[in-house]
């Protein structure tokens, strides 16, 4: 396995007082080879918002064309995280992890966005650049074996 993208953000992303997606973090021009699985990963998330009770939501989109991927392209099937504000002051920490597998060579293209799911606050995803970041990357497993699990 190899990492073949990351991305890496140490200042806080923009806020969002909607649930209309904020751009917070991209990555372009991952070449995909057709077959294989790709795991794509967030590192600890500090999903951050000023009301208790607001759900702070993290997505994924993405382009596979070889063009920048933006607000109106598509969710990352998997790509998503969400986290209660249980405490102002007192981020929720979450994670994204998902794998992809294109039918044929891509040049993929990942945004990462924020939005508030529910609520009435501001919201943010945090960082520092020491104990918080805001990273993601992809990594090529190697060849699909393919869903091979049981639905029961």
């Amino acid at each position: 396995t190899r990492v073949v993208g990351r991305a890496r953000r140490v200042t806080n992303s923009a806020t969002s007082s909607s649930t209309t997606l904020v751009p917070v973090l991209r990555l372009d021009g991952i070449p995909l080879t057709a077959g294989n699985l790709y795991e794509i990963e967030s590192g600890s998330l500090a999903l951050d918002g000023s009301v208790a009770n607001d759900i702070i939501r993290a997505t994924m989109v993405y382009a596979t064309d070889g063009s920048p991927a933006t607000i109106i392209s598509a969710n990352l099937p998997g790509g998503l995280t969400q986290g209660l504000q249980a405490n102002t002051g007192q981020s929720e920490i979450r994670k994204i992890s998902t794998t992809y597998t294109p039918n044929t060579n891509e040049t993929l293209s990942l945004q990462l966005c924020l939005s508030r799911a529910a609520g009435t606050g501001i919201v943010q995803i945090f960082a520092d650049g020491t104990t918080n970041l805001i990273e993601f990357w992809v990594t090529d497993k190697g060849i699909d074996p393919g869903d091979t699990g049981i639905d029961l």
